[in-house]
């Protein structure tokens, strides 16, 4: 098995576990977060197919966006969901973390307005986005870039 692919494994792995303690708690625990970012770091120094200071961009970059969004929306995106895609950084390049976080945005939109629609949801119904996340990053594996 080559390096990548058990890269993109314990991303999955990892994204897959938090999507479904925060679709079934909505809250996403530290310990899970940091568990996930020990092991992109280790992955990540093992890996030379991947640079240690694009990572450490991607997650300030991230980090930071989601703060932004986070803030703006008055908690509309939690801050685990914020810690979360700061860790994801460190799986994945700026450009495919914003592609992804772009594809699970749209889907949770989609998805929120079927429920609103449908009368199953209201303006202040929370969503869980680790769910979305991942099923983005499946997406984007299957389709090969991830």
């Amino acid at each position: 098995m080559n390096l990548s692919l058990l890269f993109n494994i314990c991303l999955l792995l990892y994204l897959g576990s938090v999507a479904l303690w925060d679709y079934k708690r909505l809250i996403i625990p530290n310990q899970l977060l940091i568990l996930g970012s020990i092991v992109g770091l280790i992955l990540l120094l093992l890996n030379k197919n991947h640079s240690l200071v694009n990572a450490i961009i991607a997650s300030c970059i991230m980090g930071g966006l989601a703060f932004g969004v986070s803030r703006m929306t008055r908690g509309g995106l939690g801050m685990g969901d914020v810690k979360l895609l700061s860790s994801l950084g460190l799986y994945m390049g700026v450009w495919s973390l914003l592609n992804m976080t772009f594809i699970a945005t749209a889907l949770s939109g989609i998805v929120g307005l079927v429920l609103l629609v449908s009368g199953k949801a209201n303006k202040k119904t929370l969503l869980p986005f680790a769910p979305f996340l991942f099923i983005s990053a499946m997406l984007m594996f299957v389709r090969g870039s991830l």
